[in-house]
């Protein structure tokens, strides 16, 4: 599939992602889908107010009822219900919290691995 076809295809499903959908996102590719959809975003490090990175602009992928489980490193199983994608040099790691509209998010993992991208999986907390 050529890159103008696969921006078409994205664009269409654009209020359908699914968990798989963020892994096409290629080298290049990821500024466009942020910009198709931007988002600032206002991280809360675990760690205290000195170490907030604090705005930063991202795509929120909402889940919509499709919500990913996941295992956390405590052992527990938390439920994902939002991604956010964000050029690789995205300040956002496990334990931080944003806030959307009226919902706190929190990060429960970062995928590794992602030289082009940061992908930061998330669970709704209120």
């Amino acid at each position: 599939m050529g890159v103008e076809n696969w921006f078409t295809a994205t664009a269409t499903r654009a209020s359908t992602w699914r968990d798989e959908d963020i892994d096409e996102v290629r080298q290049g590719d990821v500024a466009q889908e942020i910009a198709d959809d931007p988002t600032s975003i206002t991280i809360k490090r675990a760690s205290g107010v000195a170490d907030d990175p604090g705005a930063q602009t991202v795509r929120l992928l909402d889940l919509q009822g499709r919500p990913i489980e996941r295992t956390t490193i405590g052992g527990d199983v938390v439920m994902i219900s939002l991604l956010v994608l964000g050029e690789h040099d995205l300040d956002i790691e496990r334990g931080d919290k944003f806030k959307v509209g009226d919902d706190w998010y929190e990060v429960v993992e970062v995928r590794p691995g992602q030289s082009n991208k940061v992908v930061a999986e998330c669970r709704l907390v209120t």
